[in-house]
């Protein structure tokens, strides 16, 4: 097993059991010595069962919105496009959301 795939497990692991983020990375990117990369990685893909349901609960569907008026942040949206016309490195968060890694 990889060692970042080891990092996220032990990073979901501590999130699942209200650990703070913050705090739960800072202690995997240690335990593994991992680079700015890396971590940066673990921040956008890793997320607490809590955190994805929550996440996928505002998730609407075409129907919900048609017809109606939506507020979209464009400065993320602008920022993962710049990613994407870059090519730099984006991932699919355990949330299913897309984000840059940088």
């Amino acid at each position: 097993m990889s060692v970042i795939k080891k990092a996220a497990q032990d990073l979901k692991y501590l999130l699942d059991r209200g650990y703070n983020k913050k705090t739960s990375l800072n202690l995997v990117v240690n335990r593994y010595k991992l680079n700015e990369n890396q971590r940066n990685f673990l921040q956008r893909y890793v997320f607490s069962e809590r955190d994805i349901q929550m996440h996928r609960s505002r998730l609407l569907s075409i129907e919900k919105i048609s017809g109606r008026y939506i507020v979209i942040d464009g400065y993320n949206v602008l920022v993962t496009v710049e990613a994407i016309l870059n090519k730099r490195n984006l991932v699919r968060g355990m949330d299913g959301f897309l984000r840059d890694t940088s």
